[in-house]
């Protein structure tokens, strides 16, 4: 089976905003390296198929090319272009859920988030049929 990833990245980013030039969050980068892509390498499994869909601003689309520098690198890439902010992450991968193949496994990760835990059991224990959801 092929893990949905979805990752949020349609947030205004304010918090941020002292240090991100005018960019949006996940455009902001560490060592070299956009959040963006340091989130995706994170969250790629090297043993099973994996689905990224990246939920982002219409307009940072069209004022940063933020599609078009991820799909650079991300070749299967899939957007969900919002053209408006949302009330929250929630709402927005509510929105991007109608999008996804809702019989495969579902991982929702933000555009900043880095996670230590190893993905190849997630992926393992989100793909028994006994499970709903596990929240890392």
């Amino acid at each position: 089976s092929e893990l949905n990833i979805l990752i949020l990245m349609a947030g205004r980013g304010l918090r941020v905003s002292s240090i991100s030039q005018g960019l949006p969050k996940s455009l902001i980068k560490i060592y070299g390296k956009p959040l963006w892509e340091i989130v995706t390498r994170n969250l790629k499994l090297e043993k099973h198929r994996s689905s990224f869909t990246y939920v982002c601003r219409e307009e940072d689309c069209h004022l940063h090319l933020l599609d078009h520098e991820i799909f650079k690198k991300n070749l299967r890439a899939n957007f969900v272009k919002l053209k408006e902010v949302t009330d929250g992450a929630a709402r927005s991968a509510l929105l991007a859920a109608k999008t996804l193949d809702q019989d495969q496994p579902l991982l929702i990760a933000n555009s900043d988030q880095f996670f230590s835990h190893p993905f190849e059991d997630f992926f393992k224990r989100a793909s028994d049929p006994k499970v709903d959801g596990l929240i890392m």
